[in-house]
């Protein structure tokens, strides 16, 4: 935890961002050491989450536009179903 509090500190005034964004990137940083992997299933279990492998999120990100607003696409996959 004393990594996190000083990378945290430092990265903080660098970036310029909100203490919870600087800790959380600290958080990734470090765990991305430790796990010694870049899955972000794995990646999850070190931040005390866990990764359900039976729902995945699929972003679609287009150029697409309705009127002069950019369209988002998300869709929830479980299997061969899928929730758009």
């Amino acid at each position: 935890m004393k990594d996190v509090r000083s990378l945290t500190h430092k990265l903080k005034p660098l970036l310029g961002w909100h203490q919870s964004r600087a800790e959380c990137l600290a958080h990734l940083m470090i765990n991305l050491i430790v796990s010694e992997s870049v899955n972000l299933a794995v990646l999850a279990e070190y931040m005390g989450g866990a990764a359900h492998d039976d729902w995945v999120l699929y972003l679609d990100r287009t150029n697409w536009k309705l009127g002069n607003k950019p369209i988002l696409c998300t869709q929830w996959m479980h299997q061969p179903l899928t929730y758009v």
